[in-house]
């Protein structure tokens, strides 16, 4: 399967999982009141965070090294997941150790059902990385398919049946825990399990994510401070019309993460002989975002009032706002800046890039946030946002010593800008 129809299995296949998980809120939400949905919110919220710390980027390292070393995979995969062993199970005492503290902003107390989830969210779901690296992105249509499918199921049959959120989260740890069983299953049929430790693949495995974890636990700050602020600050309600607000921007996240995972280990070949063919097909993804994003952001920003109502009820009116805003983050997020330097190996930018963003984020969010609510949260976050671009598009021209002509294919771009600027008068007058 080439490169084109990879990218178009697995950005249907995550198009497809972020439908079905579309599902969840948007039944919750009329099977739940504010609060309750709020602090289901705020379970997920609890355990991305403790998922992003503890599983750093040590999954992500199976897309480098494989192409690279396709006779080492059996060591990296098993290395991979003992690393995951060791940091969740040093999380989980950490966190267990200091419940009190962790839960005392929290509106109730879910610290054993988030501590099992956790857990058992991380551990042995490598499969999917490994085919990623692998280009199988056939396999990863119907794994994560199933896995969302079930997830959902289990949320919605659990609200149905129980009502009470402790029992909706129990049930979600259940199926974790057999989710991870699935997993040892694929990996022992796949003859990837073995206890032998490969030192040499090991340092190369963990230069590649000490610093490519430093930067995703500094986006990952970024990108949910916001919710942390509002969160803690001015409640789960107020946490639910922000989540709500932001809902849509997993779509361009989806897209890009499926195009640039499967075109990353072709760039990383590239990158290993000094070839420019990787940051061409890198330009080419990007104009892809654009076309797809676009017309969606258009229709979205003219008419977010009706999509809010009409999907979340009136009850979350409020979040048209920050809806809007995070639509210009949608947008600024179709010109992906990390794929070319991660090739590389020049991790050391994109955590550069972050603790820019961070340095500018928290600041504004504290600023904005006391002026105009939880509007100055999204809009703090576009901003630092754009930092993060800027920084890391002013890398990619020095390594790759290309000037800023060069930094996209401009005459597409514009093109697709103007086509879509055309529509905008017939949707304004539409609304």
């Amino acid at each position: 399967m080439n490169l084109l129809q990879n990218s178009l299995v697995l950005t249907f296949a995550r198009l497809t999982n972020y439908a079905v998980m579309l599902v969840t809120p948007l039944v919750l939400v009329r099977m739940l009141d504010v609060s309750t949905y709020g602090q289901y919110r705020e379970f997920l919220l609890y355990a991305t965070v403790l998922v992003a710390i503890l599983a750093l980027a040590i999954r992500d390292n199976l897309m480098y090294v494989v192409p690279r070393q396709p006779e080492s995979a059996e060591a990296a995969v098993s290395q991979t997941i003992g690393m995951l062993l060791v940091t969740s199970t040093l999380g989980m005492l950490i966190f267990f150790i200091g419940r009190d503290w962790f839960m005392a902003k929290a509106s109730f107390d879910f610290a054993l059902p988030l501590m099992l989830y956790v857990f058992f969210f991380i551990n042995f779901d490598v499969v999917e990385n490994y085919w990623l690296a692998r280009q199988q992105a056939r396999h990863v249509l119907i794994y994560s398919t199933l896995r969302i499918l079930a997830r959902v199921i289990v949320v919605v049959g659990a609200t149905y049946y129980f009502g009470d959120l402790k029992s909706i989260l129990y049930c979600t740890v259940v199926l974790e825990i057999l989710k991870s069983l699935v997993c040892i299953y694929l990996l022992w049929r796949l003859r990837l399990l073995t206890l032998r430790i490969d030192r040499a693949l090991l340092m190369e495995q963990l230069r590649f994510i000490t610093p490519l974890s430093a930067a995703g636990l500094l986006f990952f700050l970024n990108e949910k401070a916001g919710q942390l602020y509002v969160s803690t600050v001015l409640g789960a309600s107020a946490l639910a019309i922000y989540t709500v607000g932001t809902y849509q921007l997993p779509i361009v996240a989806i897209i890009r993460s499926a195009v640039s995972d499967t075109l990353f280990p072709e760039m990383v070949r590239h990158a290993a002989n000094d070839s420019m063919e990787g940051l061409d097909l890198w330009r080419l993804a990007n104009v892809y975002y654009c076309y797809l994003v676009f017309p969606v952001f258009l229709l979205l920003f003219v008419f977010a009032d009706l999509f809010i109502v009409t999907l979340f009820t009136e009850a979350y009116r409020e979040a048209t706002g920050v809806f809007q805003i995070a639509l210009l983050v949608m947008i600024r997020q179709c010109f992906e800046m990390g794929t070319p330097l991660r090739a590389a190996n020049a991790n050391r930018h994109v955590l550069w890039a972050n603790v820019i963003a961070v340095m500018v984020h928290l600041p504004l969010l504290f600023i904005l946030s006391k002026a105009i609510g939880i509007l100055g949260a999204a809009v703090a976050w576009l901003v630092a946002d754009l930092m993060i671009a800027c920084y890391l598009g002013s890398r990619i021209m020095e390594r790759y010593n290309i000037p800023l002509s060069g930094l996209a294919l401009w005459p597409q771009v514009f093109k697709l800008a103007g086509a879509a600027a055309l529509a905008l008068p017939p949707l304004l007058l539409a609304s």
